[in-house]
């Protein structure tokens, strides 16, 4: 009986292979539905010192999800997975970004900062995975990474104009005090080489330097370094965490300089945290976000969006509408045996920099060749009266 059945698999085997190896069809299905969504990895931060754009970012994300998955002209799907890296855990982001492209196989990874982009940047490139970063300002960023885009415009261009600010007004003594944070230092770097290029014929107005250890929640004895050192125009580089307790503190010890910060800052629980402490910040912001956007956003959420929920929104829907588009294979895998992805890469990296004037929610969107945002008008805040206005405006 055995030798029958045998004989008559190999039968079937020999004339009819589909019947023996057929894929039911529920499973062809199943598959291709699997292929046909388009899967990306987001890394957040819900938790510590800027949890309110991992907040706002996320909600970003899910509006431009939805209305991607309502075109009805488009088959292809957009699925999103968050990870909460933490309070800028470095690893916990590191260990994130490897299980978004080893288990779950994205086609695209999202990072909120500079920290986390420089952190997972190198984990995406070796499988060819674009790294689409939301909120990053450091400008150099996409160099020698032709992995990682960059959706908002570099933060340098901020503090250049805060300084072209500064030199409308009457002070001596430059300085600046920071948070240690990837993104401080960058600016900082910033500050310090403009400073030495605007100051030479002046040494006094060298730039006098500060930083604070991460998460430090005493600034009096760093305020009391500032005030001996004769500060009276001071850039202040700390989260929305922690700008309420610096500013009170300093309010309290009578330490009133000029002072700059960057747009963190104008968070509104911050602001509210901060109350008359606050009086005075000037703050350089790229334009605001559009206006349809901005009422979108808060009558899904119940609150106004930070600049944040923009970046994202404007970051997912290009990326997402880019790779829609058919890949044209050349028939010559770049990676050599059959692995199109560097090819992939490639191409969705050509069509990114030809973007121009996109009309994004953060305002029209041009990519450069270095696959990073270019720059927009410019708007000088100041915070009156607990409410920030703005007092100059700067064109591109």
């Amino acid at each position: 009986m055995r030798i029958f059945i045998l004989l008559a698999f190999l039968l079937a085997l020999l004339f009819c292979p589909s019947l023996v190896f057929a894929i039911p069809s529920s499973a062809k299905a199943a598959q291709a539905s699997e292929s046909s969504v388009l899967k990306f990895g987001a890394l957040l931060t819900f938790t510590g010192a800027m949890a309110t754009w991992g907040a706002d970012a996320k909600d970003g994300l899910i509006i431009a999800q939805e209305r991607l998955n309502a075109d009805p002209n488009q088959s292809r799907k957009v699925s999103i997975k968050f990870e909460d890296w933490g309070n800028f855990d470095l690893k916990g982001a590191a260990s994130a970004a490897h299980k978004f492209i080893s288990v779950d196989q994205v086609d695209g990874v999202l990072a909120l900062f500079t920290e986390d982009a420089e952190t997972v940047w190198q984990i995406a490139a070796n499988r060819s995975v674009p790294l689409i970063v939301i909120a990053a300002g450091a400008e150099d960023l996409t160099t020698n990474r032709p992995n990682v885009f960059r959706f908002s415009p570099a933060d340098s261009n901020l503090m250049l104009a805060s300084i072209s600010y500064l030199q409308q007004r009457e002070f001596q003594q430059p300085c600046v005090f920071l948070e240690e944070y990837a993104y401080f230092l960058g600016m900082e770097e910033v500050l310090s080489k403009e400073f030495a290029n605007t100051t030479s014929q002046n040494p006094t107005r060298k730039l006098i330097s500060l930083s604070s250890a991460i998460d430090h929640s005493d600034y009096r004895t760093a305020i009391t370094k500032l005030k001996s050192a004769g500060c009276d125009a001071l850039f202040v580089l700390l989260t929305p965490q922690a700008i309420p307790i610096y500013l009170k503190q300093a309010k309290q010890q009578h330490f009133t300089p000029i002072m700059f910060g960057v747009p963190s800052m104008l968070d509104p629980v911050a602001l509210q945290a901060s109350g008359e402490a606050a009086q005075g910040l000037i703050v350089a912001k790229y334009t605001a976000e559009s206006e349809w956007f901005k009422r979108e956003f808060t009558e899904r959420f119940g609150r106004a969006p930070a600049i944040a929920a923009a970046y994202a929104y404007d970051a997912l829907m290009v990326t997402a509408s880019n790779m829609r588009k058919p890949y044209q294979d050349s028939g010559v895998s770049a990676a050599g045996e059959g692995d199109t992805s560097k090819e992939k890469l490639a191409q969705f990296s050509k069509r990114l920099s030809q973007l121009t004037n996109y009309p994004g929610a953060s305002g029209p969107i041009s990519i450069s060749a270095e696959r990073a945002r270019s720059p927009r008008p410019i708007e000088i805040w100041q915070v009156k009266d607990g409410v920030p206005v703005v007092v100059q405006r700067y064109t591109e």
